[in-house]
């Protein structure tokens, strides 16, 4: 299930929202502090914890995709496309709390996406071995 960090042209546009280099989005940091960036003409939320790391890209549903970190296993950043559209929010409401509400609600189910798909790939190692 491992997914490139976005697609190109959301790789421009978080770059330009967030003043960070593309070629660096494997860096590996933490940090305990919510950006959130709201692009109003593209309808586009993107809100991470700390700098960009390795990930897996999880896309919990069309237009909701949450990057889980490869090292703690935790929801480190959410992109939601068509967000104001898709939670019927005037765009001043998408504010970083409901970033986190989001990061919240949709990393919990993108957690149990990522267990699912390594339960499945476990089980599917064993079958293979056993023949």
């Amino acid at each position: 299930m491992k997914m490139d960090f976005f697609t190109s042209p959301t790789k421009r546009l978080w770059a330009r929202l967030t003043g960070c280099d593309t070629a660096g989005l494997s860096t590996s940091s933490s940090d305990s502090s919510l950006i959130c960036k709201y692009d109003q003409e593209n309808d586009c939320l993107l809100a991470r914890f700390g700098v960009p790391q390795e990930a897996d890209n999880i896309v919990v549903e069309p237009g909701v995709a949450v990057r889980i970190s490869r090292t703690t296993f935790q929801p480190i950043a959410i992109e939601v496309t068509d967000c104001a559209a898709k939670f019927r929010k005037d765009p001043s409401a998408i504010t970083t709390p409901f970033a986190r509400a989001l990061l919240a609600q949709y990393g919990a189910r993108a957690l149990q996406q990522l267990a699912a798909a390594r339960g499945r790939r476990t089980t599917l190692e064993s079958a293979l071995r056993t023949r």
